[in-house]
């Protein structure tokens, strides 16, 4: 069992947020956190909680009609993704296209303010928020990092308290995305990585295949994710 005595650490635990979405009639579990960009709140978690798929994209079609956030209490808000209307969906939450196939997206979603003003003011509350400061720095090679997330396997009921996962960085950051040895489980899609000192280094968002390592967005990517408007 890791032991969590640092301050930082301890409020970094406290951050994190189960999400739950319900793509195409299956049900996701995973996990959101709050941040605040040049003083903005948003609601970050990984994009395939929202579609289900390990290739994320931008058919809207497949993606769930929301996103619900858990309060500590056991209270769920409901967070519509899109604006619909017969002509289609168009998405409320901020998102990142990414190459090289046309349509292929960020593994990572940004809901702000400008819709969801009230619900973030409930999160933030409840959870608190980390602050991203306006120049940052990457994780070397060999830094020691933690995930936190809440885990779906097993039996226990869902959420438990959030579960920290120690991890070091295997590469380094490149192409805003970090990598981590050891990955983290299912139901930690999400989630914050975060420093020993408690600040916030990225959003992880799944495994990689071949070697079981995990993999995040790294936390100075989350600037670009939120200057894109919703289309």
């Amino acid at each position: 069992m890791i032991e969590l005595s640092a301050t930082g650490i301890s409020e970094a635990r406290t951050k994190a947020i189960p999400i739950l979405a319900e793509p195409r009639g299956a049900t996701v579990g995973g996990t959101g956190f709050l941040a605040r960009v040049l003083g903005r709140p948003y609601l970050l978690t990984a994009g395939h909680i929202g579609q289900h798929e390990l290739a994320v994209t931008s058919d809207w079609s497949t993606w769930a009609p929301s996103l619900a956030a858990l309060l500590p209490d056991g209270t769920r808000l409901e967070l519509p993704l899109f604006a619909e209307d017969p002509s289609g969906r168009t998405p409320l939450f901020h998102f990142h296209e990414t190459g090289p196939e046309p349509g292929r997206l960020l593994d990572a979603m940004a809901l702000g303010a400008g819709h969801y003003g009230a619900d973030l003011a409930r999160l933030e509350h409840a959870y608190g928020a980390f602050d991203l400061p306006a120049a940052m720095t990457s994780p070397g090679v060999g830094q020691r990092l933690f995930v936190f997330g809440f885990p779906t396997a097993g039996d226990a009921p869902w959420p438990q308290h959030p579960t920290p996962i120690l991890a070091r960085t295997t590469l380094g950051t490149r192409y805003g995305y970090l990598f981590t040895e050891p990955g983290a489980g299912t139901g930690y899609s999400g989630g914050p990585v975060v420093y020993p000192d408690g600040a916030l280094a990225g959003l992880y968002f799944g495994e990689e295949a071949a070697s079981g390592n995990g993999a995040a967005v790294a936390a100075e990517a989350v600037p670009l994710l939120v200057s894109e408007s919703p289309s």
